[in-house]
């Protein structure tokens, strides 16, 4: 493209803008911001621009007066990976994830004990710009995401178990000792029990400020509802009833996991990462089989996940 020609510029903050925290706006507004960072995509990006959507919050229009506006793009292949842009845009903060076709497929195959977080990017986008030689793309890694073979569910399943015996193991030093901080430690314990029970419902929440609250509607083991009420109302005093509340929740965890068909196996042998690995395994070099052309994702474009330890981000 050429330099010389006018093209649309990102929407940037002032100084006084960061110092000012968070500043209310209306869904339309959010949608306003969204509009002219599309703008500028397709004209940063030209013919290489495969799809624009919103995620998160205002993308399901539950979005309050102080929420961020996020975003993802993808490009050809041929364009090569560009960053991720995040960044204060005035009254509010704006995220845009950019990826390649061949790294939206893998983002989108992707399971571990996040999915019911992170791939509500994908299950729950909207779209806001799709090329017209790839009509319908968005809605094919909605697909993508959405699915949930057994074998990965399961272990996913085993990376959120072992998340809360940590914080379990956590909050009993706790009582047995020095008091620590028993609120956060709970909701340690807590976050990746709700995971589990999303994964026991094949469900993706819409944002984590709603995690909680849609949490509540979900069927969990003993202890479970006790639990979220205690941690979305407190008073978190005295620390011993909290961690007693999570001791109730655990002694029907593992029961409840397994009578709801959650083999957790996985749990007593070693979750690892293959050595030289680091972050999602490459999809095959046949784009044809991954469907990157205007045909809908195969199945080949299957689920991917690496074991990991300690569960870092990807």
């Amino acid at each position: 493209m050429d330099d010389a020609l006018p093209r649309p510029f990102l929407p940037q903050g002032a100084p006084a803008d960061l110092a000012a925290g968070p500043q209310q706006l209306s869904h339309d507004e959010r949608l306003a911001i969204a509009d002219a960072v599309l703008s500028w995509l397709r004209a940063e990006h030209g013919d290489d621009l495969v799809a624009v959507a919103l995620f998160g919050s205002t993308a399901s229009k539950s979005d309050g007066p102080f929420s961020d506006v996020q975003m993802w793009s993808v490009v050809e292949d041929r364009a090569g990976p560009r960053p991720d842009l995040e960044w204060i845009w005035g009254p509010g903060k704006l995220t845009v994830e950019r990826m390649t076709v061949t790294q939206a497929i893998t983002r989108a195959a992707w399971v571990d004990g996040r999915w019911p977080v992170a791939q509500a990017r994908f299950v729950r986008a909207r779209p806001l710009w799709e090329a017209s030689r790839q009509q319908g793309f968005v809605q094919r890694l909605h697909a993508a995401a959405a699915d949930l073979p057994e074998a990965a569910r399961r272990e996913a399943a085993a990376e959120c178990v072992l998340e809360m015996y940590t914080a379990l193991g956590k909050l009993r030093t706790c009582r047995a000792g020095p008091k620590g901080d028993v609120v956060r430690i709970a909701f340690d314990f807590g976050e990746p029990l709700m995971r589990l029970v999303a994964l026991r419902h094949r469900y993706v929440f819409g944002s984590s400020r709603r995690m909680l609250a849609e949490a509540h509607q979900l069927d969990g083991p003993p202890g479970y509802q006790p639990l979220l009420e205690r941690l979305a109302a407190g008073p978190y005093r005295p620390p011993d009833e909290l961690v007693g509340a999570v001791d109730d929740c655990w002694a029907g965890v593992i029961t409840w996991a397994q009578d709801e068909g959650l083999d957790l196996s996985a749990c007593l042998t070693p979750i690892h990462q293959p050595a030289g690995v680091e972050g999602p395994p490459e999809p095959p070099a046949d784009r044809d089989e991954l469907g990157l052309g205007p045909p809908p994702l195969p199945a080949a474009a299957a689920k991917r996940r690496r074991r990991r330890g300690m569960f870092g981000r990807r």
